[in-house]
């Protein structure tokens, strides 16, 4: 069972980049939380390195890791730049290819952004630091395969609005998480589909009335039924009996006339 540590950048006290009404730790906390979702119904065994809006630091977060023997570790950021422009995801990885697979994770990841996203794809990147070691923490200081996955740029207008949106991060949780699955050689299992409602039953057709505009409910529907079988009572010619609708004195006696004929 592959253990896979999913680190949401920043959170507490340390919001991560904020623009356009969009904050990195919030973004990446959500898309995190899906991704363990996914990888964890693959069968996976993942902690999170904050489930909440909590402060943790960076050598934290790594210690661990290392601790806990994490097989890879994936890194969940938001991009910023100076520029309104700068757009896209990029994914970040260790220097040392040779060392570590962290390049293929990358890659996997990155494959699955650009089929599953509408971002810019900016590439799989490395960054080198004092004495040619890695630049960034959770890369350097870690002692598995690890990423960090750069979403989109808060500071891009249309990055932010698809990294605040509930489709956006379902969709870049799930990318991912199908490139943790597939560099871990699993086959990805779609999420099943809700079993289908049984349609409802159809309601009994109504009981017919006396008349069109008698139903069978009819408070006088039986009182009804009883004169018109009689012949005492009769509808108009379109089928309606119009249970509403004044009767004439004349009616009144036409009905009488009718009721003690038919009894004598």
């Amino acid at each position: 069972m592959a253990r896979i540590y999913v680190d949401p950048g920043h959170g507490g006290s340390d919001p991560g980049a904020v623009a356009n009404g969009v904050r990195e730790a919030d973004v990446a906390l959500a898309v995190a939380r899906r991704v363990v979702d996914h990888l964890r119904r693959h069968g996976m065994d993942v902690r999170m390195s904050r489930t909440g809006d909590t402060t943790k630091s960076l050598q934290a977060r790594t210690n661990e890791a290392n601790a806990w023997g994490a097989d890879a570790y994936v890194s969940v950021h938001c991009n910023a730049a100076a520029s309104a422009s700068a757009n896209g995801f990029e994914v970040w990885h260790t220097v040392f290819v040779d060392k570590s697979k962290g390049d293929e994770l990358a890659r996997a990841i990155l494959r699955w952004l650009d089929e599953l996203t509408p971002l810019a794809n900016r590439g799989a990147k490395s960054k080198a630091g004092a004495g040619g070691r890695d630049y960034y923490h959770v890369i350097r200081e870690t002692r598995m395969p690890a990423v960090i996955v750069e979403c989109g740029f808060v500071t891009n207008p249309n990055d932010a609005r698809y990294l605040a949106s509930a489709s956006g991060q379902a969709a870049l949780a799930e990318a991912i998480a199908r490139g943790v699955v597939e560099w871990a050689g699993l086959a990805w299992r779609p999420l099943e589909a809700p079993a289908p409602q049984p349609a409802p039953a159809p309601k009994p057709a109504a009981k017919p009335g006396p008349f069109a505009d008698v139903p069978a409910d009819h408070r006088f529907a039986a009182a009804i039924q009883w004169a018109k079988e009689r012949g005492i009572t009769v509808g108009y010619g379109d089928g309606t009996f119009r249970p509403d609708q004044p009767v004439t004195r004349a009616e009144v006696v036409a009905m009488l006339y009718r009721a003690l004929h038919k009894q004598g």
